[in-house]
């Protein structure tokens, strides 16, 4: 691709230009400063007023105990993806409540904030962000996620599976879309409305302008990569401003200015917000009207499209040091290693293009995002907790801090508390109690009865049977181990062996190495667990990490079952060799870099582990 020769050009010249003026003086605040990250919240809004064709109505939706329209999804597509649609609702309002206990007074939010970046999803984010501004005194900073929006530019939006009142499934999509311009044979009920479309940049970023997207008064500085000054408005900052003209590759003559929502902004005195747009949405060749999604992109593509906005952030860090300002970083994307160092052992078990592999930063990425100064960093977008590292071959060290989402297993969100003398201490804050999160329940169960009734495949309904949101998010995991990553991912004869058999049999199979450290009574009954148990753990362990709901006698009995696995051989045993990787990279999991609670010196690059316990 052509990359915009001119555009660099004038950043770098800005870039010049602001070095040399930028000279605040002013020391980091004497106190301690506590930011939340709420992630990947992926809100639904189950209670909008949904405006449908003139010859529709919401009398076939069903109807909550106050008689409200839902708006919901099926539990049956929950199951069947990486999170949750409805109850996304309540959670976001549970998080935000326990983050006002805490008085917590500044919030990121790391993309994914929506659903899809539809209207009513848009709306919904607002008004929660709002009402929270303005009774708690809470600033947020927002910053686009894949989600939102899908595309650079609006587009025709919709969905197959809503629930309709008898707990059938049902479509609705945007007036635009291709399903309410014409008839279809597809036996689901189709409702069309505008509310339900994929908004783009201009029309998300002008909907949430006072959440970081656009300077407001009580900022006490604001950039862009495009845009800098020490006067807030007096500076343009509209999307007409804050555009790369992108060329296609295989057509250099077409053209497009392609939308960045990153800023810089210093809420309090001495503190920098980065907040960095990494979507990248490449032109469809193919088809000139047409972007692909940048779900897989992030950082990789950053350096070929987006080299100008990593300029900018190499900019920022450099007059960040110069004007003694603690400067913390969040985008959607992780900039670092998530699977602690196990890629490597995933491939060779599932596939190189399996397990979101193409969004895994690659080493040249890791070096050339450390070599920025970047000290710290908190992402999204893996719907996992983890922390990674990386350091340059100039010596700078980066940490991503890789933030849970509030919308699968385990929900919880990220509290940095940064000290005056450059001291980052993380906590990861579980959102495990969540009022009303079984509000629903009564319509899966509809559902449930209709997909028995008409013999459509249907689900365990143990789900419903749970006490908290936190045992929510975990049957919703076992469901999509079942129900998606199973049959897609994983080898098949492994499944088999393990799903008939039980752990102690995996011991047995092993005749070459001692173990002696599994004779205990405690070993002995987790031993006796189906080996299907093995690969929930897998699942728990990989999103969850330090804070996954097993207990330290199973990670132990996983590790020791490893050590005896790696000193021993079994020539032409495939099994075996499986069984092989599959425990090492759980190992290497198990005994990652901390994850819950942990201190980070950003003077002398020290992780220190604080307890693994999430508060």
């Amino acid at each position: 691709m052509r990359m915009l020769k001119k555009v660099i050009n004038l950043l770098v010249i800005q870039f010049c230009f602001v070095i040399s003026i930028t000279t605040y003086g002013a020391t980091p605040p004497k106190q301690s400063i506590k930011i939340a990250f709420l992630a990947d919240i992926h809100l639904h809004d189950i209670y909008a007023d949904i405006e449908l064709s003139s010859d529709q109505d919401h009398d076939l939706f069903p109807k909550d105990k106050d008689k409200k329209t839902l708006i919901m999804r099926s539990m049956s597509s929950q199951l069947k993806s990486t999170r949750l649609f409805n109850e996304n609702y309540f959670v976001l309002t549970a998080a935000l409540d326990d983050i006002v206990a805490r008085n917590i007074k500044l919030v990121a939010l790391p993309g994914d904030f929506t659903d899809d970046g539809q209207p009513i999803n848009v709306q919904a984010v607002k008004a929660i962000l709002d009402r929270y501004s303005r009774d708690h005194d809470i600033q947020f900073f927002v910053i686009t996620g894949n989600h939102d929006p899908v595309r650079p530019f609006s587009v025709p939006g919709g969905k197959s599976d809503f629930l309709l009142q008898n707990g059938e499934e049902a479509g609705i999509y945007s007036l635009n879309h291709s399903k309410c311009k014409t008839q279809s044979d597809n036996q689901k009920q189709v409702y069309c409305s505008k509310d339900i479309q994929h908004w783009g940049y201009q029309e998300i970023m002008e909907s949430l302008a006072h959440h970081g997207f656009m300077p407001k008064a009580d900022y006490l500085y604001y950039e862009t990569p495009f845009t800098q000054s020490n006067d807030n408005l007096a500076v343009d900052h509209s999307m007409q401003k804050r555009y790369l003209d992108w060329c296609s590759d295989g057509q250099p003559k077409l053209c497009y200015k392609m939308p960045d929502a990153s800023y810089l902004v210093e809420p309090i005195d001495g503190l920098w917000v980065l907040a960095i747009d990494a979507n990248v949405y490449v032109i469809d060749d193919n088809d000139s009207h047409k972007f692909q999604g940048s779900s897989n992109a992030g950082y990789n593509a950053m350096f070929r499209y987006k080299k100008p906005v990593l300029d900018w952030i190499e900019s920022v860090v450099t007059r960040a040091k110069q004007s003694n300002k603690q400067l913390v970083a969040f985008s959607h994307f992780p900039m670092t290693d998530f699977y602690d160092g196990a890629s490597d052992r995933m491939r060779a078990l599932f596939g190189k293009n399996t397990f979101q592999m193409k969004r895994l930063p690659t080493g040249q990425t890791e070096n050339l995002l450390a070599n920025t100064g970047l000290q710290l960093h908190f992402a999204g977008h893996m719907h996992i907790n983890d922390t990674g590292s990386a350091k340059s071959d100039s010596g700078s060290t980066l940490y991503n801090i890789q933030v849970p989402s509030l919308a699968a297993y385990q929900p919880a969100y990220k509290l940095l508390t940064l000290s005056a003398a450059n001291i980052a201490e993380i906590e990861t804050i579980s959102v495990s109690k969540v009022p009303e999160f079984d509000t629903l329940f009564t319509h899966y169960q509809t559902e449930w009865h209709f997909n028995h009734s008409h013999k459509l495949p249907n689900w365990d309904q143990d789900i419903l049977a749970v006490s908290s949101y936190a045992e929510f998010t975990d049957k919703h995991l076992q469901g999509v181990i079942t129900n998606r990553y199973l049959p897609k991912e994983w080898p098949q004869d492994l499944v088999s062996f393990l799903e008939n058999n039980s752990l102690s049999t995996l011991l047995a199979l092993n005749s070459c190495a001692p173990l002696d450290n599994l004779a205990n009574q405690a070993y002995k009954s987790i031993a006796a667990n189906n080996a299907l148990t093995l690969i929930y753990d897998f699942y728990r362990i990989k999103n969850a990490d330090h804070i996954a709901a097993i207990n330290a006698n199973k990670k132990r009995f996983y590790l020791y079952l490893n050590q005896a696995y790696e000193h021993c051989e079994v020539a032409d045993n495939q099994l075996f060799t499986q069984l092989q990787k599959l425990l090492s990279t759980l190992a290497l999991m198990l005994q990652s870099e901390p994850s819950a609670n942990f201190i980070i010196d950003l003077n002398t690059h020290t992780l220190t582990n604080k307890t693994e316990k999430p508060q």
